[in-house]
C-alpha cells in the first residue's frame, strides 16, 4: 500500500492482479486495474499522487499519467526493474534488479545501475530525489547526492535487528525505519547513523507504514493482532489496544497528519449488506470459508450456512451474527428451504465422510443419507417449502467415460428417494415451486489430473424432474456456477471468461456486459431475478439491477469472495 505526500492519494494491492485506489485519503476506493491472470507484485505512486507504476510477474511492468485506469504497458528492453519509489512528479524512479540497484531519471523510459551489492530487498527516495536508501539482506546504503551523483553510496551500520526486511523513508528522506525478527532500527539523520528503538517483544515479520513527515508510524506484526505505533519519528513504538483480526492484517498507510490508519484485514469474515447500496456490516466466522465456497440463507436471511475446510458445515440462527458447526461434512453444496427449516449439503470425502447430511431442524440436528457412496454426489437443491430435493450423481472416477450415473429426486422432504438416469451435469438448481429444475455440466477431471470435459452445457426439466432436455452449450466458458430467480426464468452463469443471462428458462442466452472479463464465480440472483451479482476470485463485486441487462461495479467492497447471495 502506498500514498501520495499528502495522503490525499491511496493505492493499495489487494490480491493477484488487483490494484485498487482512493482519491479521498481511503474513505471511498475503486479499482484502477483488475487482471487475476497478471500476478502483481509492487505498486509505486509519485508524491504528487500523478504517476504510478505497477510492477507484476514474468517482467510485466504498467504505468499510468493520473489517478486513473489508463494503463501502458512498460516495453522490457533490457535489465527489468522493480519500482519502488517515485519522486514528486515521477520522473525520477528508484528500483532494483537482483543484486543492483536501478535509476531512472525520465519516467523510467531508461535506467542505470548505480549500486551493487548483495541483493537488494527495497529501495526508498526522497521526494526531491536528493536522498536514497538501498537495504540488502545484509546491509544498507545511503546517498545524499542521488540526483547529481546517483552512484555514490555509502555503507551504513544497522544495529543487531535479526534479519531486515523491510524499509521506511519519510518524504524529505530525513527519517527512516527499518525492522527485523528481533527488533526495530531507526535514523533520523537520512540513513547516516542507526539506532536501536525502544519496542515491546514481538515474534514475526513486519508490515510498516508511516506518515509522510515520518513522525507518525504503524507496524503490524503478520499473523498476530500485535499492532505497533511510534510518535516520535521511529524512536520509541508502544503496542496499540485493538481486537483480535482473526487472520492477516495487511497494514496501509497513515494519513498526513498520522492521526488515521488504514488496515485491511483477510480472513473468514461475513458481510451483511441490508439494501443493495448501503455500508457492510462484518461478523468474524469460526473458521475460514471453503475456497470452493458453499453459502445458504433463508428468505428472511435468519438462517445461514456456510461451508468451510476444517470444521464443516457452519450455520448461524440468528442472521449470521454467529455460527455454530456440527461437524457434518465440508462441500461447496448446500442449500435449504425458504423457512431455513430444510437444510441439505453433500459431502466429499476430504474432511467427513462422503454422503448427502440433511436437518430438518433449522441445521439444530443433521442425518445422512447414503454415507456409503464414496464420490457419488455433487450438485443438490430444494424447492422453497423442501418438499421437492435434486440430488446429481458425480461422475464414477472409476468409470473409463466417466460418465455421470444420473440424479435421485424425492418428493416429501428428503425422507424418500427415487432414481432420474437421463440427466447428466455437476450442478442443479430448482424453482421455487420445484417444477422446474436446470443442471449444468461443467468441466471436470477424471480424477488424474486430466481433464474430460471444457465449456458448460445446460439441461432444464419443467416437470418437476421427472424429463430432462439440453438448451444450451458454452464450449469457451470453464469453471462455471449458475443462480437463478424464484421461478427459473432468470438464469445466471459465471465463469473464467464469461458472465452469461438468459430471461426464458434457459431458451436463449446473451453475453452480460462486463468488462473486463475475469475469473468470475459465485453468481447470485434475487429471488425476482430483477438483481444478480458475480464475484471475481479476488476484487469487487458486479451488480445487475435490471434482469442482467446492464452491470456495474459495487465500489467499496473489496475480498477474496467465496460466496453470494441476493435475497429480494
Amino acid at each position: 500500500v502506498q500514498s501520495s505526500n499528502s495522503g490525499q492519494y491511496v493505492v493499495a494491492l489487494a490480491g493477484v492482479g488487483a490494484l485498487y485506489g482512493s482519491s479521498d485519503s481511503g474513505v471511498t476506493w475503486q479499482p484502477l486495474y483488475i487482471n487475476t491472470r497478471t500476478e502483481t507484485t509492487r505498486v509505486a505512486i509519485s508524491g504528487d499522487g500523478g504517476f504510478m507504476v505497477l510492477t507484476a510477474k514474468s517482467n510485466n511492468q504498467f504505468y499510468a499519467s493520473g489517478f486513473s485506469t489508463n494503463w501502458t504497458k512498460v516495453p522490457v528492453t533490457g535489465t527489468f526493474v522493480t519500482v519502488y519509489s517515485l519522486s514528486q512528479t515521477g520522473q525520477y524512479q528508484l528500483g532494483t534488479s537482483g543484486s543492483t540497484v536501478q535509476y531512472s531519471t525520465n519516467y523510467g523510459s531508461t535506467w542505470t545501475a548505480v549500486l551493487t551489492a548483495t541483493f537488494f530487498t527495497e529501495v526508498r527516495m526522497s521526494t526531491d530525489a536528493q536522498y536514497g536508501l538501498a537495504l540488502s539482506s545484509t546491509s544498507i546504503y545511503y546517498t545524499s547526492t542521488l540526483a547529481s551523483n546517483p552512484t555514490s553510496w555509502t555503507a551504513a551500520t544497522l544495529p543487531a535487528i535479526d534479519t531486515p526486511f523491510a524499509l521506511f523513508m519519510s518524504s524529505s528522506g530525513q527519517y527512516a525505519t527499518v525492522p527485523g525478527l528481533s527488533g526495530i532500527a531507526y535514523s533520523t539523520n537520512y540513513g547516516v547513523t542507526w539506532s536501536i528503538a525502544s519496542s515491546p517483544a514481538y515474534s514475526g515479520t513486519i508490515r510498516l507504514s508511516g506518515s509522510p513527515s515520518g513522525a507518525v508510524q504503524t507496524v503490524v506484526v503478520r499473523d498476530t493482532t500485535t499492532v505497533l505505533r511510534s510518535v516520535d519519528y521511529g524512536a520509541t513504538w508502544t503496542a496499540m489496544a485493538i481486537a483480535p483480526c482473526n487472520g492477516t492484517c495487511i497494514l496501509g498507510p497513515s494519513s498526513t497528519s498520522g492521526q488515521g490508519m488504514t488496515m485491511l484485514v483477510s480472513a473468514g469474515a461475513f458481510f451483511v449488506s441490508s439494501s443493495i447500496n448501503s455500508t457492510w456490516t462484518v461478523t468474524p466466522l469460526p473458521t475460514e470459508p471453503s475456497e470452493d465456497g458453499g453459502l445458504a440463507r433463508s428468505s428472511s436471511g435468519q438462517y445461514v450456512a456456510y461451508s468451510s475446510n476444517t470444521l464443516g458445515v457452519c450455520v448461524s440462527n440468528n442472521a449470521g451474527a454467529s455460527f455454530a458447526c456440527p461437524n457434518i461434512s465440508t462441500s461447496p453444496f448446500i442449500c435449504m428451504s425458504s423457512s431455513g427449516q430444510y437444510q441439505l449439503v453433500n459431502g466429499d470425502g476430504d474432511y467427513f465422510p462422503d454422503g448427502v447430511y440433511r436437518s430438518t431442524d433449522y441445521g439444530a440436528t443433521w442425518a445422512s443419507y447414503d454415507s456409503a457412496c464414496v464420490g457419488c454426489y455433487t450438485g443438490i437443491a430444494m424447492s422453497a417449502t423442501g418438499q421437492y430435493q435434486v440430488i446429481l450423481n458425480a461422475r464414477q472416477f472409476s468409470s473409463p467415460s466417466g460418465t455421470p450415473t444420473g440424479a435421485k429426486l424425492s418428493t416429501d422432504y428428503g425422507a424418500s428417494w427415487s432414481a432420474v438416469p437421463s440427466v447428466s451435469g455437476v450442478e442443479v438448481y430448482i424453482s421455487a415451486s420445484g417444477q422446474r429444475m436446470v443442471a449444468m455440466d461443467t468441466q471436470y477431471s477424471d480424477g488424474s489430473g486430466n481433464t474430460v470435459s471444457q465449456g458448460v452445457n445446460v439441461t432444464v426439466s419443467a416437470d418437476y424432474g421427472v424429463t430432462w432436455t439440453g438448451t444450451a452449450t458454452f464450449p469457451s466458458c470453464r469453471s462455471a456456477q449458475m443462480a437463478i430467480s424464484q421461478d427459473a426464468q432468470y438464469l445466471l452463469v459465471a465463469g473464467r471468461d464469461c458472465v452469461m443471462v438468459s430471461t426464458n428458462y434457459g431458451v436463449t442466452w446473451t453475453s452480460a456486459a462486463i468488462a473486463p472479463l475475469d475469473n468470475w464465480h459465485f453468481p447470485a440472483v434475487s429471488p425476482t431475478g430483477r438483481f444478480m451479482a458475480v464475484t471475481p476470485w479476488l476484487g469487487q463485486i458486479y451488480v445487475s439491477s435490471d434482469y442482467g441487462a446492464t452491470w456495474g461495479a459495487r465500489t467499496g467492497v473489496l475480498g477474496e469472495w467465496t460466496g453470494a447471495i441476493l435475497t429480494y
